[in-house]
């Protein structure tokens, strides 16, 4: 069925990516270019292919990726410049993520916030990357953010590394045994040897690019190498330099520009000359000495440049890279040549240079000192400022959740120390909303790139020799590039600046893997200042456990994701079976079979900018019981949530009064709905709507419930509706076509968050345990506490019921005053003293812990029957409209939102019968 007959729900839905990657070994040889090289050797393939599928999304749309490791070790992908707002939980490196045991796979989830630009994606362990496993990233523009120049008439993406003819093993062997990785066996374009008809005529499998004259192609470059920075050129053509690594650049000319290792460039290349041949595009080894090793002249790719009515092959010699020798600075002071738009919007509508990061303190700076590898322990090791990172077994993000000590040290040297060298865990302790300055230093003979994870950072300054204060006279302080990697000249140093507005554990590394594996990295840690969870995103719930945490890891059965057909009830939803559509076929990559689901706006511009083969739209709604999580929200509710109540501010306050319990009645009403619209939700309540809004926005601060917010026209309002009646059958019309009004509103919808529902339960269970614990073990006594406020006392159980998870404190219920423990003597002069009032009174103590253990039983029970089911998730509010609609479709007569009815399997299931007015806590008097 084509994209015009979909139903206006699906139509309209948008936001969305779904990938299935499967990563496996491959024993190549020819079939990718290999043939040149000579010799079969094992590659990593992202299914069954080099390079990877693309991930072609736009700015603010989140992207789902099924990664299967089907590899004999283990894995984790990373996504090389996307900077994962407030999620580091989907950076996939060692310090964030626990690896994918191999046949087991692991979901991605992210969102490309405020983000456009060409990035990629690689296998981020024990040099994994060396044989393969990457693929392009590409993030378009909003549609209401045009990009500085007008459309290209196709899109490539090209792939430039040295290469080594060794498995990744082997190099790590090398490495392991103190010896270097020795220059490599040459350079490959997308995967394929270097096109050279006097070795191979006619036989030899190369990259070729496709073009018609007169047309103008984007052409996105990145060096996914090992060690080797390269030059890039394509002959007798220009190179319109037009963005790097997410940022739009000024647009000026070049005829060759060097790319180092982890670096990303988009060119503008206009086909404007002779047709009747075709053009080499060459990718040649820089900053080596052929004259004293001969070997380096075989590091150099070689693709063709294919013109549609080319009559004859490309001849001639090869365009002539940098020559240097009397120009040490060439290819700095071409570096220096990149700036930033400052005029142009990017990911928001306001220009790139509105961040005036030139006129913002600095905060702390850190200078960074790369210098040669050298032994420690008697093994050979690379350094920053001293010390070579050794990764712990369990991931310093997780370690940091669950308060594990010793797993890693925030000690980091802002400065190298004259010291010896030493292993160690060290990582950078930065502060949220900082504006830090970090200076890398090369003392080694071999350029060095640095790339930091979670942040793009301004290059404001380079220069040969040592870096003192007096060098930021030479900083440019206006247009300098923001992007994520820069490269460090032998005897150099770069300076970077960076806005740490982004929680998490980043990393911050050498882009050569060699360096890389041999210890040149360190984490940069910028707390979430709230404490867990206020601004950072919550761990999610399909969250790998290792090292320390080994204990808390489901088992998992492996397996790929595959499905033809599934019902709404399967673990896979694929519309796919209902609606597909065609993507255009522009170029020899875009053309390649991979899978890419997306849910696509009607008449957008992204229609035309996602440029995928074989699209397909593709759902994941996992194979829900909801059943028991209800009961856990029901539970929940009466534990926490009874005394609740709304007195017309946004702060709830408990207490009696009239609508006392109404939290409760809230909650119950959403375990009987999925996405439901606020103002429907509210005259089913009969409540007023600003009253359910403070609740709702109560609920959402707590973590139990997801909202989202559009403004709609009148016509637009109906889209909830409309999915439900296209669930349901009914076709009747609510009023004739043009009747309705253009004027916006603002219109909320709500749902439960399972996921978060859980995670909050079990933390809350564990915060109060442990602060009655810490206050009652800390003084072998029953506290009492007061309100300096109002004066009014609670006993150490009511006051349990009263604690804040914003500071961990106890708040009075009548004027929301902070608690405070009166004296201990209270106590004693109640009980007396002695051994044997001493004896009591820990007999009291030990009754009131167990009367507490008894009382929380309920909730520990339905956690347990919970643990291991498959967490209900609704999805956002478009996917769960266009499911409803699908729904329907295939269904029949369903309301997805009518308790009444038998729900789609996996979807409903029966409401829970009441649990009354249990109270969960009964305080000792």
């Amino acid at each position: 069925m084509r994209l015009s007959r979909l139903p206006p729900a699906v139509l309209l839905c948008a936001a969305s990516v779904f990938f299935s990657f499967s990563l496996s070994f491959s024993l190549s040889a020819n079939t990718t270019g290999y043939y040149y090289l000579e010799v079969y050797y094992k590659v990593i393939t992202v299914n069954g292919t080099i390079p990877g599928p693309l991930i072609n999304t736009t700015t603010n749309w989140n992207a789902v990726v099924n990664v299967l490791n089907g590899l004999d070790e283990p894995l984790l992908l990373t996504w090389d410049g996307l900077q994962h707002r407030r999620n580091s939980w989907q950076d996939g490196v060692l310090g964030t993520n626990c690896p994918i045991p191999p046949g087991w796979n692991w979901t991605y989830q992210f969102q490309v916030k405020d983000q456009i630009g060409s990035f990629f994606y690689f296998p981020s362990l024990g040099l994994q990357r060396a044989a393969g496993g990457f693929g392009p990233v590409t993030v378009n523009n909003r549609n209401t953010i045009p990009a500085p120049f007008a459309q290209p008439d196709g899109d490539f993406t090209i792939f430039i590394g040295d290469w080594y003819t060794q498995n990744h093993t082997d190099l790590r062997k090398l490495l392991d045994e103190g010896k270097d990785l020795g220059i490599p066996d040459g350079v490959l374009i997308n995967g394929k040897g270097p096109y050279n008809p006097t070795l191979a005529p006619k036989t030899f499998d190369h990259e070729t690019i496709n073009v018609e004259s007169g047309k103008t192609y984007r052409i996105r470059v990145h060096n996914i190498g090992t060690s080797t920075s390269l030059n890039f050129r394509i002959q007798s053509h220009n190179l319109l330099l037009v963005e790097a690594e997410g940022t739009y650049t000024i647009q000026q000319n070049y005829t060759n520009l060097d790319i180092h290792v982890g670096q990303s460039y988009s060119f503008l290349v206009t086909m404007d000359q002779d047709a009747s041949a075709d053009y080499y595009i060459v990718a040649s080894a820089r900053f080596v000495n052929e004259s004293a090793e001969p070997g380096w002249a075989r590091v150099t790719g070689v693709a063709v440049l294919h013109y549609s009515n080319s009559r004859g092959a490309a001849s001639g010699p090869l365009p002539d890279p940098p020559n240097d020798i009397y120009y040490r600075s060439y290819s700095m002071d071409q570096a220096k040549t990149i700036k930033m738009n400052t005029s142009a919007g990017a990911a928001r509508p306001n220009p790139q240079g509105s961040f005036h990061y030139g006129s913002i303190n600095i905060t702390h700076t850190y200078l960074i000192r790369s210098v040669a590898p050298l032994y420690i322990n008697e093994k050979r090791r690379s350094t920053l400022n001293g010390i070579s990172y050794t990764p712990p077994d369990t991931p310093l993000r997780l370690a940091d959740l669950h308060e594990l000590e010793g797993v890693y040290t925030l000690d980091f040297p802002a400065r190298p120390k004259n010291r010896q060298p030493r292993l160690g865990r060290s990582a950078i302790n930065a502060s949220y909303k900082g504006f830090i300055e970090i200076v890398f230093e090369n003392n080694d003979t071999t350029i060095r790139t640095f790339h930091l994870d979670g942040y793009a950072f301004f290059v404001v300054g380079m220069d040969y020799g040592e870096w003192s204060k007096n060098s930021r006279a030479t900083y440019n302080k206006w247009d300098a590039v923001s992007r994520t990697t820069t490269q460090v000249f032998p005897g150099a140093w770069t300076a970077v600046l960076v806005s740490l507005d982004n929680v998490g554990f980043w990393n911050l590394r050498s882009e050569n893997l060699d360096k890389w594996y041999l210890g040149e990295e360190v984490y940069v840690r910028v707390a979430d200042p709230g404490g867990y969870n206020r601004t950072e995103m919550m761990v999610p719930h399909n969250v790998l456990y290792c090292g320390l945490l080994s204990k808390l890891q489901r088992p998992q059965t492996p397996h790929a994701i595959k499905s033809s057909t599934s019902s709404l009830g399967g673990v896979i939803l694929n519309l796919a079976t209902i609606y597909q559509t065609k993507g255009k076929k522009t170029t020899k990559q875009n053309s390649s079979s991979h899978h890419q689901w997306f849910l696509l706006p009607a008449g957008s511009a992204s229609e035309t900018n996602l440029k995928t083969p074989e699209s397909e739209i593709y759902l994941f709604p996992s194979t829900m019981s909801l059943e028991p999580f209800n009961r856990l929200v029901k539970l929940a509710a009466r534990a926490f949530y009874d005394d609740i109540t709304m007195k017309g501010d946004n702060q709830p306050k408990t207490g009696r009064g009239d609508n006392r319990g109404i939290a409760v009645v809230v909650l119950d009403a959403l375990t009987r709905r999925q996405w439901v619209r606020e103002e429907d939700l509210a005259k089913a309540l009969k409540l007023h709507s600003k009253q359910l809004r403070r609740i709702l926005r109560f609920f959402e601060e707590e973590k139990f419930v997801t909202r989202d917010h559009r403004k709609e026209s009148a016509k637009g309002a109906k889209i909830f509706s409309a999915a439900v009646a296209a669930a349901t059958g009914d076709g009747r019309q609510t009023g004739k076509e043009g009747e309705e009004k253009v004027k916006m509103h603002t219109h909320s919808y709500c749902c439960l968050d399972y996921a978060q529902i859980y995670d909050v339960v079990r933390y809350r269970i564990h915060k109060m345990k442990k602060k009655l614990k810490d206050e009652l073990d800390s003084r072998n006594t029953v506290q009492t506490y007061i309100c300096p406020n109002c004066a009014k006392r609670y006993s150490a159980f009511d006051a349990l019921q009263l604690i804040s998870y914003t500071d961990d404190m106890f708040h009075c219920e009548r004027c929301d005053g902070e608690l405070v423990a009166e004296s201990d003597k209270l106590a004693a002069d109640e009980m007396g003293e002695g051994d044997d009032n001493r004896s009591r009174r820990r007999e009291k103590l030990k009754d009131l812990l167990q009367r507490f253990e008894e009382q929380l039983k309920p909730l520990t029970i339905q956690l347990a029957r919970v643990k291991d089911l498959p967490v209900p998730d609704f999805g956002t509010l478009q996917q769960w409209e266009a499911r409803a609609s699908a729904a329907g479709w295939g269904y029949g007569n369903i309301d997805p939102n009518d308790a009444n009815k038998s729900q789609v399997p996996g979807y409903g299931g029966t409401p829970m019968p009441s649990l009354g007015d249990t109270k969960l806590f009964y305080y000792y008097k």
